[in-house]
């Protein structure tokens, strides 16, 4: 995790948004 923004929302709420989803490891790879 960066700091970078993925769209409208930073990249670590992503994180914890797909953390729900199997296919979350490969949104941590790109922050």
């Amino acid at each position: 995790m960066g700091g970078k923004t993925n769209g409208a929302f930073p990249c670590y709420l992503y994180n914890l948004t797909l953390n729900y989803y199997s296919f979350n490891q490969s949104w941590l790879l790109l922050c």
